[in-house]
């Protein structure tokens, strides 16, 4: 699968490097992002800047990716959207944030808030 990936401290950025997130790849890339982040921070900003077609398959996965990283207490951010895949994905519950500096802030802050209100947490 063609993608970077650089786990970072507080979030791990993923870029996948293909046009196309469907069915043909959008299965593969999953398996392969999810066992690439076994050691790394579960919360994923996924920088779309090179995907430009998002089939109803890429977006299935998306939405799977999402549920199994919250199940980790992790979180999906995807930032970097072409306009036409932000205007398919604007009205969906994913987290779509605009730039990777805001996607950053927007993951700690979210780190940030789930630590102060951990009643866990002294």
């Amino acid at each position: 699968m063609n993608y970077s990936i650089d786990k970072q401290e507080h979030h791990t950025l993923v870029k996948p490097l293909f046009e196309k997130l469907d069915a043909e790849n959008g299965k593969a890339f999953k398996q392969e992002l999810l066992a690439n982040l076994a050691d790394a921070n579960k919360f994923v900003i996924l920088n779309l800047s090179h995907v430009f077609l998002c089939s109803e398959d890429g977006y299935i996965m998306l939405k799977a990716l999402e549920k199994q990283l919250k199940d980790m207490n992790g979180m999906l951010i995807l930032t970097e959207l072409q306009e036409n895949i932000f205007r398919e994905l604007k009205d969906s519950d994913l987290t779509l944030i605009p730039t990777y500096i805001e996607a950053i802030d927007f993951a700690f802050m979210d780190q940030l808030e789930r630590h102060f209100l951990d009643p866990d947490n002294e």
